[in-house]
Parts: C-alpha cells; sequence; structure tokens
C-alpha cells in the first residue's frame, strides 16, 4: 500500500495517492494508520492545495519538517528553514539527503553537508548538484550530469525522472523508466511510465508499458495488485471489459484477501449484469468485506437487496446510511432496497421498523426534493388530499403535447418504440412486455421496408447478430418449434445493458402494485386505476423468463469511444445498436422504428416478421405452420400483422375471443390495417354484425380502434379522414340497428379515439354530418321522406346537441 501510494504521488497523482491511502478511498484503517502511509497521504494533500493540519500526528520530527516545507514551497512562502530543520533533525543518511535535495531544489543547498556526503557518496552528491543546476536555471547541465548518473543509479534515475517532467518532458521521463527498469530490473519504473501515459491520454502505449511491468513483475513484488488494477482501469479506458475483468481475476487470484481488488471484480461484474457471479465474489471473502465509499455501498446494497434477506440487508442499509450520512444517493438507494427487497417477505423486528422509519423521516427532512427518493404526506383535509393528488398526476400543455408528438411518430414507426417509455419514464424492458400503448411494431409499414428486412434475414442466417428485447418478448408468442429454428438460424448476441434493464423490469414485479394513480381527462381529475393482478403476474413471469433468456446469450459490454456524439446512444435500445456498429453485424429488432435509425447510421437490421417471410416462401415452415405464427402474433399483440384481403382470418380471430374487443381490435387501430381502405371497410363491415350480436358491450372500443388506425393512416389528409370515419359510422349505424344510445357511444368513442391522434377533438372534422348526410340518402332513396327523416332523428337522438342541430338541417334540407 505504502509502494502504491508513493507511486501515486511520484506520477504527480495526488488525488489517486490519497485515494489509495486513505479510509475514505481503498485503504484500511491499518493501512492508513502507516507512519510511511500517512506521511506519504499528507505530503500528497499538500500537493493538492489542501489545508495543512496545525498537529501532524505522531510524524517524526523529520517528516514534520519535511511536510511543512513542501507546504511552504506550494504556498511561495520561504522553505529553506524548514528543509534546514529537517536536516537538523535527520537520523539517518537517506533523511540528510532528503533535506539536502529539498535545499537543492531551491538552489541553496548546504555546501558543508554537501562536502560531507560526498567523500562518501560521490554519485549522490553529484546528483544533488545537478538538481541544484536545475532550481538555478541550468537545466541542460542538470539533465546532463543525471543521465550519466542515470545508468547506474537508481535514485539518479528517478531525480532524472523529476527532472525531466519539471521540464514537462513526459515522453522523455517516460523512455528513462523504460530503460530504468530493463537496468535495475524495477517493475515500479514501467508502472510509473503507465500511469505518466495514461495522464497523457496515450492509452495504447500505457496498456503496452502495464503489460510489459507485470511480465516482468516478480509474484512478491508489492505493487503487484496495484500494477494489475491500473492495467484494469486502462483496459476500461480502452473499452475492454473482458481484458479489464481478466486482470482484475488475477490479482484476486494472486490476493484474495485484497479488499480493493476484490470490490474491483465485483463493481465490474455488476457493471456486466452478471450479479450472481459478483454475489459469488461477494461471499468468497474470508471476512466482513468492508466499505469504504459510495461505490461500493451501492454495489453492497443492490447484491443485498437482491439476494440477502429482508432483515440482514435492512440492518446492513441502516448501517450504511449512518456511515454515509452525507450521500443522498447513498441514503436514497438503502432506502429503496429496503422497500423493493427481491426476496422471500418476512416479518421484520419492531425496533428496525421504527429505526428504518427514523431514517426516511431523516432523509425527506434532509433532502426533501430529492430525485431518488421521495415521501408524500397526505394531508387530513379530504380536498387538499383530491388536490395534491390532481398536480400529481395532471400533466401540463407542454407534456401533453410532448406525448402526443412522440406517440404519433412512434405510431408511424418514425421513431424507436423506446423513445415513448422514456418520455413517460417507464423501464424499456416493463414497456415492451406490456406492449406500450398498443403492440410490439415488428413488421415496417411500408413494404419496400419489410422487403429490404426481409433479404437482410437471408443475408444474416449463419452468422451472428444482436438481438435486443422487443425479439426477445416476442419469440415466446411464437411455437417454439419455430422460435428455436429461428434462434438456432443465426448466432446471438446482445448487450450488458440489456441484460441490465431486464432486471431491473424483474425487480418492479416483485412486489406488484394493487393499482396506480393516473389523470381521467373525461372527469378532468386523478384516479386511481386498479391493476389486474394476474396480468401483472405474468408480466413479472415474462421478465423473469426474459432474464433467463439474455443469460443464455453470449453478451458483450457496449464500446463508448468513436460513437458519433450527436446520437444518445444512452439508452437500452440504442445500446443495441451501437453492439452491431461495434461487432459489424445485423441488429435483430422487432422495434421497426429502431432499425430505420440502425440502417441510418450503418447496421443492417430484420425482424421476425421478416425472417417468417423468409422461411415461408422458402417453404422452410409450412403454410399452416405460417398462419398459426400469424394467429399467435396477433393474439400476442405484435404489429403488423396484415390483414387486408384475409377474410377469413380476420373472422376466424374475431370469433375465437368471442367478438369481444382484445387483440384483434388493437390490429386494426394501427395504421398499417388502413393502407387500403375500401379492403379494410369491408372487413369491418362483416366484423360489425357479429360484434353487436355477440359483444354489444364492447361496440365503443371496436368503434375507438377503427378511428384510430384510420385517423393515424389519414391524420395527414384530413378530407379523406372525415369521409372515411363517416362511412365507418354508417357501417356502425347499419349494424345497431338504429339504437340511439349505442349510436351516441359509438361517436363519443370515435371522437375520443381523434383527440388521442390529433391532441384535438375536430380533427376528423364534422364525420358524424358526414354520415348522416349518406344515412339520409340511402334511407330515403327507399322509404318516404318523412319515414326517412323519423329514422335518421331517432337515430341522432342520444348524440349531444350540437350535433342533433347539424342533423335537423340534414333532414330539414332533405325535406326540401
Amino acid at each position: 500500500m505504502a509502494l502504491a501510494v508513493k507511486a501515486a504521488f511520484h506520477a504527480g497523482d495526488p488525488d489517486a495517492a490519497i485515494d489509495i491511502g486513505t479510509v475514505d478511498g481503498q485503504a484500511t484503517a491499518a493501512e492508513a494508520a502507516h507512519p510511511e502511509v500517512a506521511s506519504s497521504v499528507t505530503l500528497a494533500s499538500v500537493a493538492r492545495g489542501d489545508t495543512l493540519p496545525e498537529d501532524l500526528g505522531n510524524m517524526s520530527a523529520f517528516d514534520v519538517a519535511r511536510i511543512r516545507a513542501y507546504a511552504a514551497e506550494r504556498d511561495r512562502t520561504p522553505a529553506a528553514e524548514h528543509w534546514r530543520a529537517a536536516s537538523r533533525a535527520a537520523t539517518a543518511d537517506y533523511e540528510r539527503v532528503v533535506a539536502l535535495v529539498g535545499m537543492a531544489r531551491l538552489g541553496a543547498s548546504d555546501t558543508a553537508e554537501l562536502q560531507e556526503l560526498s567523500i562518501r557518496y560521490p554519485e549522490l552528491a553529484q546528483q544533488i548538484r545537478a538538481i541544484e543546476d536545475l532550481a538555478q536555471g541550468r537545466d541542460g547541465e542538470a539533465i546532463a550530469s543525471l543521465r550519466l548518473l542515470a545508468q547506474t543509479s537508481i535514485t539518479a534515475a528517478n531525480e532524472l525522472v523529476a527532472a525531466l517532467l519539471e521540464v514537462d518532458d513526459r515522453q522523455g521521463a517516460v523512455q528513462v523508466m523504460r530503460s530504468a527498469s530493463a537496468t535495475f530490473h524495477d517493475p515500479e519504473f514501467r508502472y510509473r511510465a503507465a500511469v505518466i501515459l495514461r495522464r497523457m491520454g496515450n492509452i495504447a502505449s500505457a496498456r503496452e508499458e502495464i503489460r510489459e511491468c507485470l511480465s516482468g513483475a516478480p509474484a512478491t513484488w508489492p505493487g503487484l495488485a496495484e500494477a494489475r488494477r491500473l492495467a484494469a482501469g486502462l483496459a476500461l479506458d480502452d473499452d475492454d471489459i473482458a481484458g479489464a475483468e481478466e486482470m482484475l481475476r488475477a490479482a484476486l487470484e494472486a490476493n484474495p484477501r485484497d479488499r480493493a481488488t476484490r470490490w474491483g471484480v465485483i463493481r465490474l461484474l455488476l457493471s456486466r449484469a452478471d450479479h450472481e457471479a459478483a454475489w459469488r465474489v461477494f461471499g468468497e471473502h474470508e471476512t466482513v468485506l468492508e466499505v469504504t465509499n459510495d461505490d461500493e455501498a451501492l454495489a453492497w446494497i443492490l447484491l443485498h437487496r437482491e439476494f440477502s434477506t429482508p432483515s440482514e440487508t435492512t440492518i446492513g442499509c441502516l448501517r450504511l446510511i449512518r456511515q454515509f450520512s452525507a450521500s443522498e444517493h447513498v441514503q436514497a438507494a438503502a432506502l429503496t432496497a429496503v422497500v423493493t427487497h427481491e426476496g422471500e417477505s418476512e416479518p421484520l423486528d419492531a425496533d428496525l421498523i421504527a429505526n428504518f422509519q427514523a431514517a426516511v423521516a431523516a432523509f425527506s427532512e434532509a433532502w426533501p426534493d430529492s430525485s431518488f427518493f421521495s415521501v408524500r404526506s397526505v394531508p387530513e383535509d379530504p380536498d387538499e388530499i383530491l388536490s395534491s393528488l390532481n398536480d400529481l398526476t395532471r400533466r401540463t400543455p407542454e407534456q401533453e403535447q410532448i406525448i402526443h408528438e412522440v406517440t404519433l411518430m412512434v405510431t408511424l414507426s418514425r421513431l424507436p418504440f423506446g423513445t415513448l417509455s422514456a418520455i413517460l419514464g417507464q423501464n424499456y424492458t416493463d414497456f415492451v412486455i406490456r406492449r406500450g400503448l398498443d403492440v410490439i411494431p415488428s413488421r415496417h409499414p411500408v413494404p419496400a421496408e419489410h422487403d429490404i428486412d426481409v433479404e437482410t434475414y437471408k443475408r444474416a442466417r449463419g452468422g451472428g447478430v444482436v438481438v435486443d428485447t422487443t425479439t426477445l418478448a416476442l419469440l415466446p408468442v411464437l411455437p417454439s418449434s419455430v422460435s428455436d429454428r429461428l434462434k438456432a438460424s443465426v448466432l446471438l448476441n446482445a448487450a450488458d445493458d440489456t441484460l441490465i434493464d431486464a432486471r431491473s423490469a424483474r425487480s418492479l414485479g416483485v412486489r406488484p402494485s394493487p393499482g396506480r394513480l393516473g389523470w381521467d381527462e373525461r372527469s378532468q381529475s386523478a384516479r386511481f386505476y386498479e391493476n389486474d393482478m394476474d396480468w401483472e403476474r405474468k408480466v413479472h413471469q415474462q421478465a423473469v423468463s426474459l432474464v433467463a433468456d439474455l443469460q443464455k446469450v453470449r453478451r458483450h459490454p457496449v464500446p463508448r469511444r468513436g460513437l458519433d456524439s450527436r446520437i444518445d446512444w444512452d439508452t437500452p435500445w440504442m445500446r443495441s445498436v451501437a453492439l452491431a456498429l461495434h461487432l459489424g453485424i445485423p441488429l435483430w429488432s422487432d422495434d421497426a422504428g429502431l432499425r430505420s435509425v440502425a440502417r441510418a447510421v450503418g447496421v443492417t437490421a430484420f425482424s421476425t416478421t421478416a425472417a417468417l417471410d423468409a422461411m415461408s416462401t422458402e417453404n422452410s415452415i409450412s403454410g399452416e405452420e405460417r398462419d398459426e405464427c400469424d394467429r399467435l402474433l396477433v393474439e400476442g399483440r405484435v404489429g403488423d400483422i396484415p390483414l387486408i384481403g384475409r377474410t377469413h382470418f380476420v373472422l376466424s380471430l374475431a370469433e375465437d375471443a368471442h367478438w369481444g374487443a382484445g387483440a384483434l381490435s388493437l390490429a386494426f387501430s394501427r395504421p398499417a390495417a388502413w393502407r387500403n381502405v375500401i379492403s379494410t371497410m369491408e372487413s369491418v363491415a362483416n366484423l360489425l354484425p357479429s360484434i353487436f350480436r355477440h359483444a354489444p358491450e364492447s361496440v365503443p372500443s371496436w368503434a375507438y380502434s377503427f378511428a384510430r388506425g384510420a385517423g393515424y393512416a389519414y391524420q395527414a389528409q384530413p378530407e379523406l379522414l372525415s369521409l372515411v370515419l363517416g362511412r365507418m359510422l354508417v357501417d356502425f349505424i347499419h349494424a345497431s340497428r338504429t339504437q340511439a344510445s349505442q349510436v351516441s357511444q359509438v361517436v363519443d368513442a370515435m371522437r375520443l379515439a381523434m383527440r388521442g391522434v390529433s391532441n384535438s377533438a375536430t380533427s376528423g372534422g364534422n364525420f358524424v354530418e358526414a354520415a348522416f348526410k349518406v344515412y339520409l340518402s340511402a334511407l330515403m332513396a327507399t322509404l318516404p321522406p318523412r319515414m326517412a327523416a323519423q329514422y335518421v332523428l331517432a337515430c341522432s337522438a342520444a348524440l349531444s346537441e350540437e350535433d342533433r342541430t347539424v342533423i335537423a338541417r340534414l333532414v330539414i334540407k332533405g325535406d326540401s
């Protein structure tokens, strides 16, 4: 430890020296109290600019004088007297030399002492004179003298390095250290050279330097563990996570008791989402693994939240809350871990609960506006409660507009599916499993784009691909015989970030909430939406399965260097694109919007639906298998499976669902279902009679879905949209047999859909007027005008006054 602190200090990195040698960093209490470590850390704090304490503890008179001399030099106050005091207090030749060197650095050496030293140590005296030359501006003479001495003296080599660094010749210093390492067989020179090269930003050379250091270092070298940690750090700098893990594991194997190395391995494994391995490494420490900084505390919390018992986790989290009383992040993580513990539930001791409640209260007082953890008090006044809930759930018009615009772009496959989850503040994997707003957007709505997906899959077969969350969530929907063939046709790879996000989704479902607060547009107030607990358990099980599937896939860390800085890569979905870009292989994603983004940055991509089409055209799967796949995909809320021209397929799906609104109605709510409006309207007309007959309660939901799909498909063509919606309403009127209440519900549902499509209640024009104009004309072609008018007025009786007025004018005009 003392060597590592000195090496960091001499390499000009006081922060690293302090981190290595203090209990707030990497050192244990015993290591930090060691005299050599304590004096080196104090020197580093002086170099960093920290205030020098009045009491320097139990340090020797020499160390006190030396430290005060360094502090004086830093503060540009006279230091010579302190160096003279150090010289007087010196009890060993080494200390005398340090004092003489200190005075020499000021250009004022003690001539008598130096003369005496030169009798016994002529080369050392020559080195000190060279240092004095350097201080007096004779750089060339000093360095020339030291170069000669450095060939035979390790101390001269060190002084030459210091001299070269003094004149900012870092590359020259590195060359000297390389030569000195070979001459004196001292790996510390190579280690220091690697540190300097790292500070210069030359990571490749630094990695080569540390490799040379480790290859020549004896197993007994005290700096071996620190050198391996440096090698791991350099590997991380170079985006070589595997190399970093290899170095840290080697260091841990060589010294299993090394606390800093063990934490390094644990944190690296956690960064790769390998929590099980991290927990094993944590448990293998022969004693309690001490937590000394924020990063270690967060790692401890994460591991115990997932693998330990609730009692042990709560006790440990309360201990960390006391230890890290100034850290908002650590305290919030500790409180959250207790609330969301993933283990089997168990009753906690009453005192433990009281201590936890006190910790929550203290946190809320210290950080009332924390974004990490918040507690809301419930007012006593009912009106205040309602007002508070409204404030909590109500969105601003600006927020509503952003959500609307993103929803539109995602629905049209112009933005990745995950963009909406980010806007809504939801976990991406959980959002995908729940199908977001409607479906997983697998098939691209533009046929030409889908054709590209098909050709990409054909070229990708037999090679590696990066699989993303949407595909992993979709594959279980298919028959295992088909999904197994699909997976076997390529070599699956995934980003570590995909598993990290999936683990978070799994954690969300451990303690499912009975409901959620949300904003109700109709009542314009907060509302509690009750969760279907069977569905919540199913979502959680799918998250568990997705994590298990990812653990079987070859995973990779995603390099951050070399990525286009104009693009936000730090999302789970874009990390998959980044990995595919790095590996130079296709992306297998069932997010049509993400595939478009991938192609824009040079990554080829395909979907599961494209792969199925390729297999179908090549007879790799039978027609019956393909139809069954399509059926399961629609029922599994995967878009956009073709419905146009498949009347029997559509009616069969509706009948299987007992004509209720569900997966099929969601399929019709997608713009892709309305690419051929005539064919789709025929399907609607075929469905409506059975819907009204067998599931009349679901009529408004069907109306909403049909209108939503048409609205998204033709939102840029308002006149055409008004005609389509009008024709749709006529079909509903006919199917309802002019029941006024049902017609009113249909109109309300269609208008609600239009509000969602355009964020405006006026979208789609006055489709009610268009519909009743057509309906009235049809009736008047077969009935007397008065009877036709009576039918129309009766049918519209439950509509709004505004709608009834418009329809009355149509009737009057028709009569005339």
